[in-house]
C-alpha cells in the first residue's frame, strides 16, 4: 500500500524513512537538492516578502486552535513526547535541588539562595532542561507539520528529525540558559525584580516564538533562528495573537472543567490528601496537554507565514483523496466531485484498490 503526499506515490513503508534518513535525492519526499528537510516548498526571504492570513475575528481563531486539536487527536506521538520531556526535566530538577540543598534546611536554602553566584549555579539545570524541551519540542514540530500536510510518521521520525539538528539545538540551550541566568540575576532586586523580570521574560518569549520551527526547516544557527522569529511575529502578530488568545481560552477552560471534577471525586475518595494529589496530577496532565497544543500552535501558525493558509488535517476528503491517488498509479483516478460537502466516490474502484 502506498501514500501520496503531494508528489510521486512512495510506498507507505518507506514513507517516513525517506523523510529523514539518507535517500537518493530523487527520491526524497521533503528534501531540497542539497539533501536538507523540505516541508515548504520555498525558503523563506525576508518578512516583507512573507504572505499572512489574518484571523479577522474570534471564530476563526478558534478554528485554528481546533485544527491543532485534530492533529493531537490523530498523533498521540505529540503528547508522547512532552510527557517524555516533563518527565526528564522533574527528575532533573529534582537531583539538581538534592546536589544543592542535600538537608532542605531552610536557613540553609535561604543563605545559599542569597548568595551572588546562586543565579550561575542554575546554569547547568537551565541549559538540561532547555535542551530537553528544545529537543521534544522540535520533535513535535516536525510530525505536526508532516501532518497538516497530509503525511502520516512515526514516533521514531520526530525524533530522528530533531537529533539531525541536535547541535543548533544544544547551541539554543545554551542561549536559553544564559537568558534564565540572566532573568534569575533581576529578580534579585528586591524592588524592581518582578517587575522588570516579567518585561524582559515576556520580550524574549515573544520575539524568539518561532525559533524552534526556523531551526529546523532553515536550518540556521540560533541568533539568526531568534532575529527571524522576531520578524515572522512582527509579520503575523495579529495572527500569532488571535492563536495564543484561544490557547488561553481552551486551557481555562479545561482546567476548570477538570477542577470541577476533580475536587468532588477527591473529597469523596479519601478526604483532602486524595484531594491534594488528584489535583496535583489534574495540573500535571494538563500542563503536558498545554505543552503539546503550544507546540501545534507554533507549527501551524509558522505554516500560515509560509503559505498563508490554515492547514485542515481534519478533512476526510482530502485524506480520502490522497490515499486513493498513492494508490492508483495504473487506475483511473478519482471521479469529479459533484458537491464538496459530500464527495462521491466510485465504490467498485476503491474496494478494488483497498484489497490490493
Amino acid at each position: 500500500m502506498a501514500r501520496s503526499v503531494g508528489r510521486a506515490p512512495v510506498p507507505l513503508a518507506k514513507w517516513t524513512k525517506e523523510v529523514y534518513l539518507n535517500q537518493p535525492k530523487s527520491e526524497s519526499i521533503f528534501r531540497d537538492e542539497k539533501g536538507n528537510i523540505d516541508l515548504y516548498s520555498e525558503v523563506v526571504g525576508d518578512a516583507e516578502e512573507w504572505s499572512g492570513l489574518e484571523l479577522r475575528n474570534f471564530s476563526s481563531a478558534m478554528e485554528l486552535i481546533r485544527t491543532c486539536l485534530r492533529v493531537i487527536r490523530a498523533d498521540k506521538e505529540i503528547l508522547m513526547y512532552q510527557t517524555i520531556s516533563v518527565a526528564i526535566c522533574v527528575t532533573v530538577l529534582y537531583l539538581f535541588l538534592f546536589g544543592l540543598f542535600p538537608s532542605f534546611d531552610p536557613e540553609t536554602v535561604e543563605e545559599t539562595m542569597s548568595e551572588p553566584t546562586f543565579a550561575f549555579q542554575l546554569f547547568p539545570y537551565y541549559f538540561i532542561a532547555f535542551l530537553v524541551l528544545t529537543y521534544f519540542n522540535t520533535a513535535t514540530v516536525v510530525v505536526a507539520t508532516i501532518r497538516m500536510k497530509g503525511g502520516d510518521h512515526t514516533f521514531r521520525d520526530g525524533i530522528e528529525a530533531a537529533t539531525r539538528r541536535l547541535l543548533p539545538i544544544f547551541q539554543w540551550a545554551g542561549v536559553s540558559a544564559l537568558m534564565g541566568v540572566l532573568l534569575t540575576l533581576i529578580r534579585s532586586d528586591p524592588i524592581w525584580g518582578v517587575v522588570m523580570t516579567w518585561i524582559v521574560g515576556f520580550t524574549w518569549s515573544v520575539a524568539t516564538y518561532f525559533v524552534i520551527p526556523v531551526l529546523l526547516f532553515e536550518e540556521e544557527g540560533p541568533i539568526t533562528a531568534a532575529r527571524r522569529s522576531f520578524a515572522i511575529v512582527r509579520r503575523i502578530w495579529r495572527e500569532t495573537l488571535d492563536g495564543n488568545l484561544g490557547l488561553t481560552i481552551v486551557f481555562i477552560s479545561f482546567g476548570m472543567l477538570g477542577l470541577t471534577i476533580v475536587l468532588p471525586v477527591g473529597v469523596l475518595l479519601g478526604g483532602p490528601l486524595t484531594m491534594i494529589i488528584s489535583i496535583v496530577i489534574f495540573l500535571s496532565l494538563l500542563g503536558i496537554f498545554a505543552a503539546a497544543l503550544n507546540s501545534v500552535l507554533v507549527a501551524t501558525l509558522y505554516g500560515i507565514a509560509r503559505t498563508g493558509e490554515i492547514p485542515n488535517p481534519a478533512s476526510m476528503y482530502a485524506l480520502m483523496k490522497s490515499a486513493v491517488e498513492a494508490l492508483t498509479e495504473d487506475i483511473r483516478p478519482l471521479p469529479a466531485v459533484v458537491d464538496d460537502t459530500k464527495p462521491q466516490v466510485d465504490t467498485k474502484y476503491f474496494n478494488r484498490m483497498r484489497k490490493s
